[in-house]
């Protein structure tokens, strides 16, 4: 298996095995991915329409809101569909579907761009080596899709192809929103049952 934090992977190709964390060469100079960060926040939030903005906000509200964020705008989004919300209050958080995450980054704008400059947030960002064996193993993104993982990682998922799925990303925010919100009062190892659909057993 892979893990963000660069467990070794099973079942994926080579660059992976030091997980998402991609070595910065000079070319990746910390102004090129402060750049890059940049465009990546203002190129989300022209990538969707105004309806289909605020739908993603309201699905945000109500998948995720019982954790105490109140979504005004997403201003960055990631191809594992990870998010950067802003709050009514200017606050941004980031919603990680895979860890089941949804936390504060940043108090304001300031402290957004500072991560800009933060080679261990961009690398967990892009997650580029996970970007490029999703890519292989399943295929470019359509429009609307994001790589996901069948069963998250807090809950024991990995990063192999039997978990690597695609969805669209208000699904994902649903998904993941309603899971965590079921295990979090659950104490570490916990045992659980996974229900899907189709799935009439369930899964432990």
């Amino acid at each position: 298996m892979v893990a963000r934090n660069g467990a070794k992977a099973e079942g994926v190709g080579p660059g992976l095995e030091a997980g998402c964390a991609r070595r910065v060469s000079a070319v990746d100079s910390p102004m090129t991915w402060a750049y890059a960060f940049g465009l990546n926040i203002e190129a989300a939030k022209r990538s969707k329409s105004g309806d289909e903005a605020m739908n993603l906000v309201e699905e945000i509200r109500q998948a995720w809101g019982w954790i105490g964020i109140r979504p005004a705008e997403v201003v960055g989004e990631n191809n594992f569909g990870n998010l950067i919300v802003k709050d009514e209050d200017g606050c941004y958080w980031r919603i990680c579907p895979e860890d089941l995450t949804c936390e504060v980054i940043a108090t304001d704008r300031a402290e957004l761009d500072a991560l800009a400059n933060d080679q261990d947030f961009l690398r967990d960002w892009y997650m580029a080596p996970l970007v490029e064996w999703a890519e292989e193993t399943l295929g470019p993104l359509t429009e609307g899709r994001k790589y996901c993982l069948k069963i998250p990682s807090v809950l024991g998922g990995v990063f192999a192809p039997d978990n690597l799925a695609t969805i669209s990303q208000s699904e994902l925010v649903r998904a993941s929103g309603d899971l965590a919100r079921q295990i979090q009062d659950l104490p570490d190892g916990a045992r659980i049952q996974l229900r899907l659909k189709g799935d009439e057993g369930g899964r432990d």
